[in-house]
């Protein structure tokens, strides 16, 4: 009597060979050569245009956030002995203070927009608004000559960091007449009204902003003084 032969699950062949594995490894090392380049350009360029409009953002709320209070610059006091008190107490090409009627039954807001620059070069601009002390300013029903600022501290309205400007000035100012200037003289002389601080008409201003990438975001406009007399109804 004979016996059968005890088999074992046969075997299957499938599976990859050493040459297989070689080919498909070269395959994926081609495909990841190609794309990696390509997802970093993609993640490169999505970071600059980012930061660019960034830089933009911060260039467009400053500049109309500045239009807005310059429009409305008034004289935060009447005149003194002929000599008048204008609405900007500063006006250079990197640096204005001024007065604005924000419609506040107190008195007109004091603007400060000011650049800085650090040990490293870097740029900023900051403007800032304070509010006026109660019943300071000269108005009906106020008790002060002189609008005072004290009591309030001032409050960041917007700013621009990385400011590229270089030489070129935030800040010319349009005098009556039509002449322009980065720096109206601060003389005046008692009833002549040639106090140039006084006869700031509108101003023009100019940012740019660098954003980290080294791209760089312009703007440019002109502010127009809506009202600027003295008026005892606002200050």
């Amino acid at each position: 009597m004979s016996r059968g032969m005890v088999t074992g699950p046969s075997r299957s062949e499938d599976g990859l060979t050493l040459v297989e594995m070689m080919i498909t490894c070269v395959v994926l090392a081609v495909a990841m050569a190609a794309t990696v380049p390509a997802v970093t350009v993609f993640y490169s360029e999505s970071t600059a245009i980012s930061r660019t409009y960034s830089a933009v953002d911060q260039v467009l709320l400053a500049s109309e956030s500045l239009n807005r209070y310059v429009r409305e610059a008034v004289e935060p006091a009447a005149a003194v002995s002929g000599v008048p008190t204008p609405p900007f107490a500063l006006a250079t090409a990197e640096a204005a203070t001024f007065y604005a009627d924000v419609g506040s039954s107190n008195g007109p807001e004091k603007v400060v927009a000011q650049v800085t620059t650090a040990a490293s070069g870097v740029q900023t601009l900051v403007v800032t608004g304070t509010p006026p002390d109660a019943n300071s300013c000269p108005m009906t029903g106020s008790t002060g000559t002189q609008c005072t600022y004290q009591h309030s501290g001032p409050r960041t309205i917007a700013d621009v960091t990385n400011l590229a400007n270089g030489a070129t000035p935030v800040f010319t100012y349009t005098l009556a007449g039509g002449s322009t200037t980065t720096a109206p003289s601060t003389s005046c002389t008692a009833g002549a009204g040639n106090c140039p601080l006084d006869l700031i008409t509108g101003v023009a201003i100019t940012l740019e902003a660098k954003n980290a990438t080294g791209d760089t975001a312009g703007y440019q406009s002109m502010a127009l003084l809506f009202a600027p007399a003295y008026d005892v109804a606002v200050g």
